[in-house]
C-alpha cells in the first residue's frame, strides 16, 4: 500500500477574523491550497517556509524537531492557520520546514479533525460513529460526573485504617470537644499544669496535657498555601493505625 496524500486548504486565521470584524475587505484574506502527505509518525502540521510566508503566518517561537535518523534541529513555530479537509476544519499551529519541502499532515490534525487513514483507497475518511462533527474523547473524574448528573455519590475521603482484633475500621475519628465546641490546640497548650517540684527536669520540660487532651492525636494537613493542625480523638482500647 502506498502513501496517502490529501488536498488541504489553508487560510490565515487572523485575516479571517479581521475580515469578519470589518477591519479588512474579505478579498484580502490570504489562502493557499496544496497536497500534503499524511504522516502518522509526525506530530504536527509541517508547512514549507515559502507557504508560511505566502500566508503571512506569524512566528511563535521555536521547538526541537527529531528525525528518524536521530538528528535534532531547531525549527520555527508559526500560526494560527485554519486547515480544511473536506467538510472538516480546525485551527492549528505549524512547524516551518525548509522551502519547497513537502507538507506533512500530522497526528494532531488527525485526532482533532477525527479522521481515519484509509490506506486501501489512499484517502482520509470520517469516523462512522460521528459522520457530521468530530468526536473527541474527554476523561472525567467521578466527582465531575456527579456534579453534571447529580446521580453520583461523592468519593469517600481517605481516612486512616484502625485495627481492632481481626476487623478493620475506616470510620473517621471524632474531634475532641469541650462545652459543645471543638478543642483547639492553643487552648490545650495554654492550660498545661506544671510538673511537681521534685522533678529535676521541670524547668526544661512542659507539664502534662490536661484531661481533655488525653487520647488526642495531632494530625498535620498540608494544603497549597496553608498549614493547619487538627486534633482528633483516638478511640480508647483500639490499637494505633497500622503502618504500611
Amino acid at each position: 500500500m502506498g502513501a496517502v496524500h490529501v488536498t488541504i486548504d489553508l487560510e490565515n486565521t487572523n485575516d479571517a477574523d479581521n475580515a469578519e470584524a470589518g477591519l479588512v475587505p474579505p478579498g484580502s484574506i490570504r489562502r493557499y491550497s496544496t497536497r500534503s502527505l499524511v504522516d502518522t509518525g509526525a506530530v504536527m502540521l509541517v508547512l514549507p517556509e515559502d507557504v508560511v510566508d505566502h500566508l503571512g503566518l506569524k512566528r511563535r517561537g521555536k521547538t526541537v524537531v527529531s528525525f528518524a535518523d536521530e538528528r535534532k534541529v531547531d525549527w520555527d513555530l508559526a500560526g494560527p492557520v485554519t486547515v480544511r479537509v473536506g467538510k472538516r476544519q480546525g485551527i492549528f499551529e505549524c512547524l516551518v520546514g525548509p522551502p519547497t519541502s513537502e507538507p506533512l499532515f500530522g497526528q494532531i490534525l488527525l485526532e482533532r479533525l477525527d479522521l481515519l487513514v484509509d490506506r486501501l483507497h489512499q484517502q482520509l475518511t470520517v469516523r462512522p460513529e460521528s459522520p457530521l462533527l468530530p468526536m473527541l474523547s474527554v476523561k472525567e473524574s467521578r466527582e465531575d460526573q456527579g456534579r453534571m448528573t447529580g446521580l453520583c455519590e461523592p468519593t469517600p475521603s481517605r481516612t486512616p485504617t484502625r485495627v481492632t482484633g481481626s476487623r478493620h475500621s475506616t470510620a473517621p475519628p471524632r474531634p475532641a470537644e469541650r462545652d459543645g465546641r471543638p478543642v483547639r490546640l492553643d487552648d490545650l497548650l495554654r492550660h498545661r499544669e506544671p510538673l511537681p517540684p521534685h522533678d529535676d527536669h521541670a524547668q526544661h520540660r512542659p507539664g502534662p496535657l490536661p484531661v481533655e487532651a488525653q487520647g488526642l492525636r495531632v494530625q498535620y494537613r498540608f494544603t497549597e498555601r496553608w498549614f493547619s493542625l487538627t486534633l482528633r480523638r483516638a478511640a480508647i482500647g483500639e490499637a494505633q493505625p497500622s503502618k504500611v
